[in-house]
């Protein structure tokens, strides 16, 4: 049957969370400028290819892009600052899977932020994956829950983003999938959002299909051979 890894996409950190940082997960509210600014500081890394700042758990000040001092401060927004919406939907579901539910053994829950690269370990090591996140589809209506199945999650660049991490997800599968370590048996489960902008919440919508979103992977993971009990 083989182990099964189950991803959510979307955490993030705050001031004062270092580890969590350091995790690689989003450093939105600690003011990062990352999905605003057009750079390969993961690939060029700098300081004789030592590090960048996200991977050091720092955020990004957006320092590469033009007039960077006029159109990305502030800097820091602090503990306080929003977070994008919808785009939390991955923490939240895993989250309740996991105090809602029992699971054998070979189930285990990764909080896999929004840095691609560093959940290579975690989709290698698997023996059958799970993605969570928000799904962006023309096709669908927010709130519709979706089940994106090995061949349908993009593994080359391409202008039809269906996730808001979509970048960094696509690069580690298209490494694992090129090694051959990506498992044949992998797919994405998530829900269209209707919000992921400024705000601290899912949106009525949006929030409305967790529970159908968590029956979606309980669904998957029993058709695998995986025991899934309710909590009483």
């Amino acid at each position: 049957m083989g182990d099964v890894a189950i991803i959510a996409l979307g955490a993030c950190a705050h001031w004062g969370s270092v580890q969590a940082a350091r995790r690689g997960w989003c450093l939105c509210q600690m003011g990062c400028k990352g999905p605003a600014t057009y750079s390969p500081c993961p690939i060029v890394q700098w300081n004789n290819r030592t590090n960048w700042p996200i991977g050091a758990g720092h955020p990004c000040i957006g320092c590469t892009e033009p007039y960077f001092w006029d159109t990305m401060p502030p800097f820091y927004l602090g503990v306080g600052s929003p977070v994008m919406g919808d785009d939390g939907l991955g923490l939240q579901v895993l989250e309740r899977l996991q105090a809602e539910w029992v699971f054998d053994d070979q189930v285990r829950f990764v909080d896999g932020g929004t840095w691609g690269m560093a959940l290579l370990p975690d989709i290698e090591d698997a023996g059958k994956l799970i993605f969570l996140d928000a799904i962006n589809s023309q096709r669908d209506a927010p709130g519709d829950v979706l089940l994106l199945e090995r061949d349908e999650i993009p593994l080359v660049t391409d202008h039809n983003k269906r996730s808001p991490h979509q970048v960094g997800l696509r690069e580690v599968m298209a490494i694992s999938e090129f090694r051959g370590t990506l498992p044949a048996d992998t797919c994405a489960i998530g829900v269209v959002p209707q919000i992921v902008d400024i705000g601290t919440e899912l949106s009525p919508i949006v929030q409305a299909s967790v529970a159908a979103c968590i029956l979606k992977v309980i669904e998957r993971l029993r058709a695998w051979g995986h025991t899934c009990t309710r909590r009483l």
